[in-house]
């Protein structure tokens, strides 16, 4: 029952991810002595072991359920806290209760077997974790040049095992596909809201005149719909949308049932292998393009309220493409999620997800010459609102150039800032239609490293919020100089 040295059937649950990755030839000199180390352990477990130990360990996980997840070698203990030896006083209780207590040689051998499966398990996880850190090593150095594609990615995932198991893991990941289980389950993790909450929040509910048009519109124009999702699939998606568009109407006075009948309508595409995980994010973006053409101003009774449901739309969608992420497509199932991928790489929240996971790597001053502040910004004006927006956590400095914190601003946000700051600045003379001054969009897409900083801009207008995104008063702290 409770050996470390586990059997072949249990290597393939633990030793997963993709064939591709070469394997390291020569383990580090750490992970060998853990590997010593670990087989010494077997040994010494071999040693020990009693038949009688059975009955022990049953009654220690009667007498306490945690002890189940401690000493259950049949299920991987990767990511569980493991204590630092063995709980003496319920194994006492254990061996009282199976009638071992008097036995002194007996209760040795058994507390001292308990330690070394506890041992041994966390020897496993040291050795994990430094596989893990020098496969990331590897890969980093073989790629630290390259200059990152603009364009969707999925993120790297390695073996870490024998490469004579590789073909065995391989037939493991196929199955697991066509389940829906392993790296390809999709789990929806929302807890549910309390709903005797909403009777005290809402007093007046908001009017929600919008349509669909406009995302089936970028769907047919990013070839989703049509290459990627045939007619079926598509009446799918806009039948579950419709569903949830006509509750959220119908209960705009109740927040919590609202997010509570999105999150059963996504559980239940849990259940859909593969697919499910696409629906789910196809119906999040569907309600966020829907909720962004809601007639609707900052100033109007139910903005709050309307913003609070897109803001929290927006916070699932980020964790489902992270998940599309980091589930381990072959090259073929890529190929034909090019639809998808290149329209979620068109939208804030994948631009977003991809910029958090894939960092675009700043150029070389010996290969490039954008690593120059634009003359613009080298005024004294420029550096002090600069120097005050990295105190404030809003930006970094990296390279001589700027870096926009997209994991606490959005992009909407990073466009308030360069608008206020080229005017700020006066670094633009000429006039549009209305004889307002134009903004250097130029000039700070050079200095983040970001393209097309105006499309940022259009989503907040598409937002109906007018003149300023949302949380732009943390922005406009930085011009109060």
């Amino acid at each position: 029952m409770l050996y470390l040295n586990m059997n072949f059937n249990n290597l393939k649950k633990y030793n997963i991810m993709e064939k591709t990755v070469p394997q390291k030839t020569q383990p580090s000199k750490e992970w060998q002595e853990l590997n010593k180390e670990f087989e010494n352990l077997c040994k010494e477990q071999d040693k020990l072991y009693k038949q009688d130990f059975e009955k022990v360990f049953k009654a220690l996980c009667e007498i306490d359920s945690k002890q189940q997840e401690i000493y259950n070698t049949n299920d991987w203990n990767m990511g569980i806290n493991l204590p630092d030896e063995a709980d003496i006083p319920k194994i006492q209780q254990a061996l009282k209760q199976t009638g071992f207590s008097n036995d002194e040689a007996f209760c040795k051998d058994f507390i001292r077997y308990a330690n070394v499966v506890i041992e041994g398990k966390k020897n496993m996880q040291k050795r994990v974790i430094l596989n893990l850190n020098e496969e990331m090593e590897r890969y980093e150095k073989e790629h630290k040049k390259e200059t990152q594609p603009d364009e969707w990615q999925f993120k790297h995932i390695s073996i870490i095992a024998p490469q004579e198991l590789h073909p065995i893991i391989e037939d493991m990941q196929e199955n697991n596909a066509k389940a829906g289980k392993g790296l390809f389950e999709n789990k929806t993790d929302i807890e549910f809201e309390d709903e005797e909450i909403d009777k005290l929040l809402m007093i007046d509910a908001f009017g929600l005149k919008c349509s669909f048009v406009p995302f089936l519109d970028e769907l047919k124009r990013y070839e989703v719909a049509g290459k990627f999702l045939n007619n079926l699939f598509l009446k799918t998606l806009f039948q579950a949308l419709n569903k949830e568009a006509t509750f959220i109407k119908d209960n705009t006075d109740k927040p919590a049932k609202v997010k509570n009948h999105i999150t059963d309508t996504l559980k239940f595409f849990d259940k859909m292998p593969i697919w499910g995980l696409f629906f789910q994010i196809l119906i999040l973006q569907g309600l966020c393009r829907w909720l962004e053409g809601i007639n609707i101003n900052e100033d109007d009774n139910g903005y709050n309220e309307a913003q609070s449901l897109y803001t929290w739309l927006c916070g699932q969608l980020i964790k489902k493409e992270i998940n599309f992420c980091f589930v381990p497509y072959g090259n073929e199932d890529k190929e034909i999620l090019k639809p998808l991928s290149r329209y979620l790489y068109s939208t804030e929240i994948g631009q977003i997800v991809q910029n958090n996971l894939f960092p675009k790597q700043q150029p070389q001053a010996n290969d490039y010459n954008t690593n120059t502040l634009p003359t613009e910004l080298q005024t004294d004006k420029a550096k002090q609102l600069f120097q005050k927006a990295i105190k404030a956590g809003i930006i970094t400095q990296e390279n001589n150039l700027y870096k926009w914190n997209f994991g606490q601003y959005t992009g909407q946000l990073l466009a308030y800032f360069c608008q206020r700051a080229s005017h700020y600045l006066d670094l633009s003379k000429r006039l549009d239609k209305n004889g307002n001054k134009t903004v250097s969009w130029k000039v700070f897409e050079k200095a983040f490293n970001v393209k097309n900083i105006i499309s940022y801009k259009n989503n907040w207008l598409k937002c109906n919020t007018k003149f300023t995104p949302n949380g732009f008063k943390e922005i406009e702290k930085l011009f109060d100089i």
